[in-house]
């Protein structure tokens, strides 16, 4: 395997990380087939898995993706689709975004009775930068309890991203990419209300969703813990590897 591939694999692996697979017991856990199909072909490591073999013939070869302007992304697509899952063209990154964010959003809503805001400006973690500009900060999603608010902000990390010394370490050892994602978002928010919320590209939990995902369910009668916790992790599995699928369907000029 390359170093990349071994990145990617290493992503696939922890806790909730094939939480996709299990049977949905909602709505919210439901994958259309050929989404689940292609989450599965990549899970595998696969080759082409955005497209079945009967779709094959139609699959392009380069990126189908648009920019703002229309023009088309037009990159070779490699075999494992690793360009097609972290491509910025066509919007793929803010929905896979904006879908975990409603998942955790409903889950605090559930697990909390509270009705978290999303989107949600924090004044007082602006940053002023050296050029007399204001970086605002804008946090996913807002628990308000009263043991005092979450500050949760959503990433997904793939394994094969970033310079090639960040790759060969996500190749070398589990969970590179969600703690390298966590630190950085610590960093941009330094204070002690924040949960990093990372996961990363095939479904491996950073260990702050861990913690917030035990946590919350921890909340629940104990007889339906263990159910709440892998309720979950399907949500969030089923949120990243959805919209995961549906951009590397995307790119191929697949629906």
């Amino acid at each position: 395997m390359s170093v990349d591939c071994k990145a990617t694999f290493k992503t696939a692996a922890g806790p909730g990380a094939g939480a996709f697979l299990l049977y949905p017991v909602d709505p919210e856990c439901e994958l259309e087939d050929p989404l689940w199909a292609t989450a599965a072909r990549r899970r595998l490591g696969l080759d082409q898995p955005a497209a079945a073999t009967a779709e094959l013939l139609n699959a392009t070869a380069t990126c189908s993706n648009k920019k703002e302007n229309g023009q088309v992304c037009g990159a070779v697509l490699d075999a494992k689709g690793e360009h097609a899952a972290a491509c910025a063209c066509g919007g793929g990154r803010m929905r896979k975004h904006g879908t975990l964010e409603k998942g955790v959003a409903g889950l605090a809503r559930r697990w909390y009775g509270v009705e978290p805001a999303t989107e949600q400006r924090v004044p007082e973690l602006d940053r002023i930068l050296p050029d007399g500009r204001v970086l605002t900060a804008v946090l996913d999603v807002v628990v308000p309890l009263l043991s005092g608010r979450q500050l949760i902000d959503v990433t997904v990390a793939q394994g094969a991203a970033g310079t090639a010394a960040a790759r060969l370490a996500a190749s070398r050892r589990d969970g590179v990419p969600s703690r390298r994602a966590e630190a950085k978002k610590h960093e941009r928010h330094p204070c002690r209300e924040l949960v990093a919320f990372a996961v990363e590209g095939c479904g491996r939990l950073g260990g702050e969703a861990r913690a917030w995902l035990r946590m919350g369910a921890a909340g629940q009668p104990p007889d339906t813990l263990v159910a709440e916790l892998t309720r979950g992790q399907r949500i969030v599995s089923a949120a990243v590897q959805g919209e995961t699928a549906r951009a590397l369907r995307s790119a191929a000029g697949l629906r």
